[in-house]
């Protein structure tokens, strides 16, 4: 099961560090049509906050996500191939917020946790559950 675990902020970068140092079998997926980019979070599929009020973003390097997630940072591995999605070992910071930004950051890593596919275009990204359910929608970020 996917756990997102809650760190201070000098904690996690060097914990994705450390992790993206590892040879655990990922070495086969290469590098993603995901690799190199930004994007900024504009929409979900449920919730009746508004994603695009929230500084919400996902980069992606190697295998390597990370972002801000509202009020926190977070980062960990993802894997990216053939529209298949998935991430493991999330970290974040752990920083309080205004409640409404709360409610974001844990609606966004709840759904984040539970991408299995993507789709993307020049400019946008959804990710999607297993049953290719729309999740989260993102805008590049030029």
């Amino acid at each position: 099961m996917n756990r997102i675990t809650r760190l201070p902020s000098p904690v996690l970068f060097a914990l994705i560090t450390m992790l993206s140092a590892c040879n655990d079998g990922l070495h086969s997926f290469g590098d993603s049509e995901l690799s190199g980019s930004r994007w900024r979070l504009n929409g979900w599929s449920v919730s009746s906050l508004d994603a695009s009020e929230f500084a919400i973003t996902a980069s992606f390097q190697e295998r390597e996500i990370s972002g801000t997630s509202a009020v926190n940072q977070y980062g960990g591995i993802y894997l990216a191939e053939r529209g298949d999605f998935s991430t493991r070992n999330i970290v974040t910071t752990e920083i309080a917020g205004p409640e409404q930004a709360m409610r974001a950051e844990h609606m966004y890593m709840q759904l984040l946790r539970n991408a299995r596919k993507y789709r993307r275009s020049a400019d946008r990204l959804a990710l999607m559950d297993a049953n290719g359910n729309d999740l989260l929608y993102f805008a590049l970020v030029k």
